[in-house]
């Protein structure tokens, strides 16, 4: 098991895939439940989240959602493989 990634993909994916299914788990980045972005022309964006407690209560713990501050450039950029046009 372990934490994952989010990542949403902006760029143009390989042909015959689902244009519906844009967003995708890895934990080949940070492993920290980071949300990033493949931007339309290639650039890896890191989503700023901060924490907002909420007044509602789960199991006796505190809740607390994530709000989208602002997209950081990693300064990455992810190009497609030659062999995803098959």
């Amino acid at each position: 098991m372990g934490l994952f990634d989010d990542v949403f993909c902006e760029a143009d994916l390989p042909a015959g895939h689902p244009p519906s299914e844009r967003s995708f788990q890895t934990k080949s980045i940070f492993n920290a439940l980071e949300q990033l972005t493949i931007t339309k022309g290639g650039r890896i964006m890191l989503v700023a989240t901060a924490a907002q407690d909420q007044p509602k209560v789960w199991d006796g713990l505190p809740f607390v959602t994530r709000t989208r501050e602002r997209e950081i450039d990693l300064e990455i950029s992810w190009r497609r493989h030659p062999r995803d046009h098959i």
